[in-house]
């Protein structure tokens, strides 16, 4: 379908056209056949890294923005934050006000009202404001929730609690669900009440192949050092920031470079090196590392050094990144070839698999639009029987099913306590509703949930942060109170 054919005003179609978009991906086509997408209906967009998902959820809210109506996107990350804020920054031109909001200011002290049409916003940032500035929202159009997946996850109770406020708060709004990675999908959409829109499409063909090495830094420099030799470009994914450091630095040391590229890896070396009016040992390291073509990724890098890294991999001055796992949740950073060194992580005080959809997650990185034909990702087996473990477990494996992580304890507690402060259930039976509403609700149901609520409410009551009134309606504390809003 060629851009002119979407549903889409004159205005946007000039400017997505400005943009090089001539033609829809076929998901995206998908999506712009849906009845709920004219209609304001709820959608999960289910969907291979790569292939469109971004613009799709731009197809849908540019008529939103058309009905003056904002729009919410929600991301799990800041470097993702700022990558959907610069990508989205060209509505400007059609005079669309694009904010971002994310870390760690306390959104109760805002003294203004916060203008915008599109605001991208971390999870927790969003949650903090809708906590304390509930009418910011009041003419949403659009909720957009990326990696909708990471509801599985300890930070999951955050995305269904914000779905489900906003839902209860405004019964009008628009749910757009996007992930490339969902077990359950329908599941997902019967909660949402959703329209499903899955596709395998993705725009270069993705290889997934286990290579056995018995000295594994040996088989990883052979694959990295063929797909560079060869004009591409690798992200390697190991299980900690100390292998990320110490990867790069070993293959910083490998990669044969041409004087035009040492000279601009130099220029770019002094500036992550200065990144900080007071280089870190931290710092001094990666410059290293990026004289050699390569970098390290975690979380621990400042946010001008993690820009700096990602420009220049995007332009092709860094060959090799290795990435914690962190990298894999949204930013775009494909590369031709994606190694997955490390298939285990320490949790809990133990070494443990990773899950088939992380791994897919990483996986699907490879393979760069406009640049590749294929893409190829490749584990590292230690052995024969290894890598018939990782054949069957992970290249052809099925993915999970996403569950919610909403009824441990310590995080329901945290949710009641924001849920009674912020005035949104003043009741026992409230609770129960809301919680009803929620992933967790039309999983399990509430069996069971009861006694658990009980008991923390009682617990909020004793520590002074919330007070019954009348014997029914529950209040918070001055304290309560500020300790929600932090």
């Amino acid at each position: 379908m060629r851009i002119e054919e979407a549903p889409l005003s004159k205005r946007f179609i000039e400017l997505f056209k400005s943009e090089g978009i001539i033609e829809l991906y076929p998901p995206q086509e998908l999506l712009v056949e849906t009845k709920n997408l004219s209609e304001g209906g709820n959608i999960v967009l289910c969907t291979p890294t790569a292939s469109g998902k971004t613009f799709a959820s731009e197809i849908a809210f540019s008529r939103l923005l058309e009905e003056k109506r904002k729009v919410v996107y929600v991301v799990p990350l800041r470097a993702l934050a700022h990558e959907k804020f610069n990508e989205f920054r060209k509505y400007e031109k059609l005079g669309y006000v694009v904010k971002l909001e994310m870390g760690d200011l306390d959104s109760g002290k805002y003294q203004r009202r916060l203008d915008f049409d599109i605001l991208v916003t971390t999870a927790e940032k969003c949650d903090s404001i809708l906590r304390s500035k509930p009418d910011w929202f009041k003419s949403i159009g659009i909720l957009v929730i990326d990696e909708v997946h990471l509801i599985h996850t300890d930070r999951g109770p955050v995305y269904e609690i914000l779905i489900s406020k906003f839902q209860k708060l405004f019964p009008d709004i628009q749910v757009l669900a996007l992930s490339a990675t969902i077990g359950n999908a329908s599941e997902l959409a019967g909660w949402l009440n959703a329209e499903l829109v899955q596709s395998e499409w993705r725009p270069v063909t993705l290889s997934e192949t286990v290579e056995v090495g018995e000295e594994k830094y040996k088989k990883l420099k052979e694959i990295v050092s063929d797909s560079v030799s060869g004009g591409g470009q690798s992200l390697v994914f190991v299980n900690s920031r100390r292998s990320a450091e110490s990867v790069a630095e070993k293959l910083g040391k490998e990669l044969t470079l041409n004087l035009q590229q040492k000279l601009e890896l130099e220029a770019l070396a002094d500036e992550i090196l200065n990144a900080l009016s007071s280089p870190t040992q931290q710092c001094t390291r990666l410059s290293e590392c990026v004289k050699g073509a390569t970098a390290f990724h975690h979380a621990g890098l400042v946010n001008k050094q993690r820009t700096l890294i990602e420009e220049s991999y995007k332009t092709g001055v860094i060959k090799v990144i290795t990435a914690t796992p962190t990298l894999a949740a949204g930013v775009n950073l494909p590369a031709r070839t994606v190694i997955v060194r490390d298939l285990t992580r320490f949790e809990a005080g133990e070494l443990s698999y990773i899950s088939v959809m992380e791994y897919k997650q990483q996986a699907g990185r490879a393979g760069r639009p406009k640049y590749d034909k294929t893409g190829n990702a490749v584990l590292i087996a230690g052995s024969d029987s290894e890598k018939e473990f990782f054949m069957e477990k992970y290249v052809n494996g099925e993915i999970e099913p996403i569950t919610s992580k909403l009824g441990v304890e310590p995080v329901l507690r945290f949710h009641m306590l924001a849920s009674i402060a912020s005035d949104f259930t003043r009741t026992r039976e409230a609770l129960l509703d809301f919680f009803r509403s929620t992933f967790f609700g039309y999983q399990y149901g509430l069996a069971g949930f009861e006694s658990l609520m009980d008991r923390i409410t009682k617990n909020l009551i004793e520590w002074g942060f919330v007070k019954k009134v009348e014997e029914r309606f529950l209040v918070p504390t001055a304290l309560g109170k500020r300790v929600s809003e932090l």
